[in-house]
């Protein structure tokens, strides 16, 4: 019921700030609001568990796939930022 209620508050906002656009689904299942960064999409998502009134209740959890954009040689892009090692370990932990 908290997944379901969250998901259909997040699709909601996502529908009102981004158009309808934004809620058409992706291959995994997903949204596919025009975001720039990824907290932007992390905060929309707990902005939905706190409007339902399920914060503390539920928590994220996040395969990341950081092989996608590591560089050959080190370091990573994330939202076009090269990141070192710790800056990713900070960036997770934030």
């Amino acid at each position: 019921r908290m997944g379901s209620e969250t998901y259909h508050a997040l699709k909601e906002n996502l529908r009102n700030i981004y158009g309808r656009n934004a809620i058409n689904v992706g291959d995994e299942g997903g949204f596919s609001p025009p975001m720039s960064r990824p907290q932007e999409a992390l905060d929309a998502i707990m902005g939905a568990v706190e409007e339902m009134g399920y914060s503390g209740a539920i928590s994220l959890a996040m395969d990341v796939a950081a092989s996608s954009f590591h560089e050959t040689g080190g370091g990573y892009v994330v939202a076009g930022e090269k990141l070192g090692r710790g800056e990713m370990i900070d960036l997770y932990e934030g």
